[in-house]
């Protein structure tokens, strides 16, 4: 049996998953990383891990599934590891799955900021609303400044967590694809004000665009933030009669490390390293949303689509009602 691990690391990049990284080395030295991740594993690319950062290594995205040749060479080039640490959101999962299922020892992290796994903590997450959170303060001192409605966009994919997330922290208002109604009682919310900020998830885009006219990235995913959604939101909302401006938060969300992802990756690395030395594998680990346990979940259950429950969006809708009428 090869003696040696691998630890791959997919999808957008975020300061959550490096500094996962240095404490999975810390635990596991000798353990392996491709370069330019799965792109790394088909072309049998591998550097040791220690001391390296992710940002260095790269994370460009790239499907080895899509054809029967990049396929082979993954699986070959695998072979000579004895467990594989797969890191990443539902794309990368998906592949971990799928080389499990070849037979091959597998341990998942649900990672993603998307928050769009079916699990209590995904790693990322709980940065990407921090930083939001803060870039979201600074534009309200702009929206009382200038006596303006802003309008911010964050990422999210098709769920709209990171939106909903910064506006529960904030009491602000939120659009988002899950809930339709938000845009029509944002309006209602706002149009008797004289600034505010509202959160916009960029899944609503799919609420208002056709798909055949959103772009897609490299391995197909729709690029939601080039219809720049919160644009139009904001130009039909001074149509009528709001003095508004948009702003795109973009990838700004990833380049944060809070104290919660900080204790999830310390959490994770501790559980993997009993995991291999037990030889035991294929399964994601869950971390509980207390931060007090950890638990084996499998691929299918983890890759179930996990959305913003509506009931959640109208009662955020309904305490923003109450604190207006104090």
């Amino acid at each position: 049996m090869p003696a040696e691990i691998v630890c791959c690391v997919g999808g957008g990049y975020c300061e959550a998953k490096n500094f996962f990284l240095k404490q999975l080395t810390r635990v596991l030295s000798e353990i392996k990383i491709p370069l330019n991740s799965w792109k790394g594993v088909v072309s049998s690319n591998f550097v040791f891990a220690q001391g390296k950062e992710l940002f260095v290594l790269g994370t460009p995205r790239f499907n080895p599934l899509e054809k029967k040749e990049t396929e082979e060479k993954l699986l070959e080039n695998l072979r000579n590891f004895r467990t594989a640490v797969i890191i990443g959101g539902d794309d990368t999962l998906k592949v971990a799955k799928y080389i499990h299922e070849q037979g091959f020892s597998v341990i998942g992290v649900p990672a993603t900021i998307d928050n769009n796994l079916n699990v209590q903590c995904c790693l990322g997450y709980d940065s990407a609303v921090e930083k939001g959170t803060e870039i979201a303060q600074g534009i309200l001192q702009l929206a009382m400044a200038h006596r303006r409605h802003y309008f911010l966009e964050v990422l999210g994919r098709r769920q709209g967590w990171i939106a909903y997330g910064i506006a529960k922290n904030l009491n602000f208002p939120v659009i988002l694809g899950e809930f339709p109604e938000s845009k029509e009682m944002t309006f209602e919310l706002i149009k008797n004000k004289e600034y505010s900020v509202t959160i916009v998830a960029e899944n609503f885009t799919e609420t208002e665009i056709q798909s055949e006219k959103i772009l897609r990235d490299e391995i197909g995913n729709p690029l939601l933030r080039s219809s720049q959604i919160s644009q139009k939101i904001a130009q039909e909302f001074a149509e009528k009669g709001l003095e508004t401006r948009a702003i795109q938060g973009g990838d700004i969300l990833r380049i944060h490390l809070s104290r919660i992802d900080r204790e999830i990756s310390l959490i994770l690395t501790k559980e993997i390293q009993r995991k291999i030395s037990q030889n035991d594998s294929g399964f994601v680990l869950e971390v509980d949303q207390k931060l007090k346990g950890i638990r084996k979940k499998s691929f299918s259950e983890t890759l179930k689509e996990k959305f913003v429950p509506p009931d959640l969006v109208k009662e955020h809708f309904q305490k923003i009602e109450k604190s207006d009428e104090k």
